[in-house]
């Protein structure tokens, strides 16, 4: 999508939603599944990009994510690492685990800056692992969905995104990558003359350190059609409890959701300082091993 002058909108409703569904839920029982072996955590993506596993089968996840727009280190300390710079990214995501391998998807993502539109996507993914040995795990997934931009002054618009990938995992280690594609990709830098889609690789690894502590790190780059000049990076710690993470990274990246986070960045530096909390609760128990 291409960006207009906008002023935020709020996301009050929708957070409050999202709360409401998750501190009502019974969170005993079920665990979650996660790339690294050993660790149970709510955990299916890396920060941005989607991993090839799927939410526990009767699990409902709630991600919050915000990016801020502003350098964290220009003036850290007058503005807060960026986060009294104005134009918040913030992305909100549902995740409900249908059966085991395959679970159902919700994200909206707001529009910053010069962008007159909120981006919502919906999507089903279906993912397999499997482990050829103790301590190892080969994953494979693939991810089909649809983005609604919704806009201010211009007509709705919509577009099809496709996402496949795949993952090995031995202990303390998990490392992958994927191939994504969407048909109206998103930037604050887009202009009328630009292409529409954009076709993109990501890489992820995960490096456990002990239990509750971990790195995460990926990368995305543009390969045809749309694409900013630099591959968008992200690198940080991930800290782990029962059926909660806490990451905070930095990263050159300012878009994000499936509209935006294949698009690339424009530098290599000038980070942002972002963070992440991601919960998961049980809406019905199967009684089965996850």
């Amino acid at each position: 999508m291409r960006p207009l002058n906008r002023t935020p909108r709020p996301q009050t409703f929708f957070v409050s939603l999202c709360a409401l569904l998750l501190l009502g839920q019974n969170t005993s029982g079920l665990d979650a599944i996660d790339p690294q072996p050993g660790i149970r955590t709510p955990l299916e993506r890396a920060v941005e990009s989607p991993l090839p596993t799927t939410t526990c089968e009767g699990c409902l996840l709630f991600a919050l994510s915000h990016r801020p727009w502003g350098e964290a280190f220009d003036d850290p300390v007058r503005d807060l690492f960026g986060y009294d710079g104005g134009f918040m990214r913030v992305r909100l995501d549902l995740r409900l685990g249908v059966f085991q391998g395959l679970d159902v998807g919700l994200t909206r993502t707001n529009g910053v800056a010069r962008e007159a539109y909120d981006s919502w996507s919906g999507d089903v993914r279906l993912g397999h692992t499997w482990k050829p040995r103790p301590g190892w795990r080969l994953d494979a997934g693939v991810q089909v969905g649809g983005t609604w931009f919704e806009q201010e002054n211009a007509p709705d618009a919509s577009a099809p995104w496709f996402w496949s990938g795949v993952g090995a995992g031995f202990d303390p280690m998990w490392m992958g990558g994927g191939v994504e594609w969407h048909g109206n990709s998103s930037s604050p830098w887009k202009s009328s003359t630009s292409p529409n889609a954009t076709l993109a690789i990501h890489g992820q690894a995960i490096v456990r350190f002990q239990d509750n502590l971990a790195m995460v790190a990926e990368l995305s780059q543009p390969v045809s059609v749309y694409g900013l000049p630099c591959p968008a990076w992200t690198f940080g710690p991930r800290w782990t409890t029962w059926r909660h993470i806490f990451s905070v990274w930095l990263g050159n990246a300012r878009s994000g959701g499936p509209d935006g986070r294949l698009v690339g960045a424009q530098s290599w530096g000038e980070p942002v300082l972002g963070f992440q909390i991601v919960r998961e609760a049980t809406m019905w128990n199967t009684g089965k091993p996850q």
